[in-house]
């Protein structure tokens, strides 16, 4: 297989991982809110 198309798609792999993981910490954290010390106004959204 080509070297580049290799590597762009463990790239997007690890991109897809990365998002995958950055929402279900956002879908926990909504039911568990690690920040309970911040108000909700100021919550990241």
């Amino acid at each position: 297989m080509n070297k580049t198309f290799e590597r762009l798609k463990s790239f997007s792999d690890a991109t897809v991982h990365l998002l995958h993981h950055l929402n279900f910490l956002r879908e926990r954290g909504k039911v568990y809110p690690m920040m309970t010390k911040y108000p909700k106004s100021r919550s990241i959204p």
